[in-house]
């Protein structure tokens, strides 16, 4: 490992809990993402500071949930109470987290239709989305503490992963490109530092087309951002939302100058949306937000992290619509903002 003493990023990784503790397929060795990490970090966190805290208990969690085989063995969760969930729903526990091949098929989970995942988890076991990341990422796929908005017992922060793309994926060939991911995360905390719920949800930047600002494929992309404008964006979601898409702050994790907060929007598909028919079910959206302020507490800058899937998804189960038939307007302006 790093140093003799365990692995200097990660707790609980001692020479004797290498021997003692159960692992899925031999012990884990850190040596190349390490080296990855401290060559692509952003910051050097203090020891002891907050974040270098978060940061390790992060990379320790990851670590037990990949990689140890015997959930009594955690030494980050509890395994009768933990849950984990992605956009604020869909929680799942640790047998359920088994069920479905563990973590990168949590991290990927999503409602879009077979035909527009061109990553699976419905069809990947533990081993098959291991061995795939592992091939494209052979060096690892780093992670960092980018800040810190709320400390225990309910942790928020703003994360990084990123990597090389130096193997193939699903058929396509490696890029030797680099490879980012920002997004979000809420910890919660039991007596004792356990973890309870962990909620990350995938940045995708604000407003209509920029909201749902994508890099998938065109050919993946039921909503195309690209080729929207103004007007289509507005009339598209007002027409499908003509009661508007309501929105409230569920929980707010620090004050100003910087504020993160958990929101949740919904509204009810009582209009079609490209080609499909309305369902008049209830379409919900949850994702957090960032606002930073100024001295004069003016909006200088805004992040939004949530999964675009889990909205669009739900404006493709209506059946196919003949949208030559007249279609309704909202009078009430944006229903984002409702």
């Amino acid at each position: 490992m790093a140093d003799v003493g365990g692995d200097k990023y990660r707790s609980y990784l001692t020479p004797e809990e290498l021997k003692t503790t159960k692992w899925r397929a031999g012990p884990p060795n850190y040596d190349a993402v390490n080296k990855l990490f401290e060559e692509g970090r952003t910051n050097v966190w203090a020891e002891g500071s907050l974040e270098e805290q978060v940061q390790k208990f992060v990379k320790t969690w990851e670590m037990e949930m990949v990689h140890k085989s015997d959930p009594n063995e955690y030494k980050t969760l509890d395994p009768e109470k933990f849950v984990i969930s992605m956009n604020g729903k869909n929680f799942f526990n640790l047998k359920q987290v088994a069920e479905v091949g563990g973590s990168y098929n949590i991290f990927l989970h999503t409602s879009l239709p077979p035909s527009l995942r061109f990553f699976d988890p419905d069809q990947e076991t533990y081993e098959s989305s291991q061995s795939a990341f592992k091939t494209v990422f052979p060096r690892g796929f780093a992670l960092e503490i980018l800040k810190v908005y709320s400390g225990p017992p309910v942790i928020s922060y703003k994360f990084r992963h990123w990597g090389y793309m130096e193997g193939p994926f699903k058929g396509s060939e490696p890029t030797g490109e680099l490879v980012e991911f920002f997004g979000t995360a809420v910890f919660e905390y039991l007596t004792g530092k356990r973890f309870s719920t962990i909620e990350q949800v995938a940045k995708i930047g604000g407003g209509y087309n920029n909201f749902l600002q994508t890099s998938l494929p065109p050919s993946l992309r039921f909503y195309d951002p690209d080729q929207e404008t103004y007007d289509s964006s507005q009339m598209a979601f007002m027409t499908t939302f003509p009661r508007g898409f309501a929105l409230e702050i569920l929980q707010v994790y620090s004050g100003p100058p910087v504020i993160c907060f958990k929101f949740r929007h919904w509204g009810y598909m009582e209009g079609p949306f490209k080609g499909h028919e309305p369902t008049g079910e209830l379409v919900e959206l949850f994702g957090t937000g960032v606002f930073e302020l100024d001295e004069n507490s003016k909006i200088v800058k805004i992040e939004f992290f949530f999964d675009r899937g889990e909205l669009l998804s739900a404006l493709m189960k209506g059946k196919p619509y003949d949208q030559s038939t007249p279609q309704a307007s909202s009078g009430s302006g944006c229903p984002f903002m409702a």
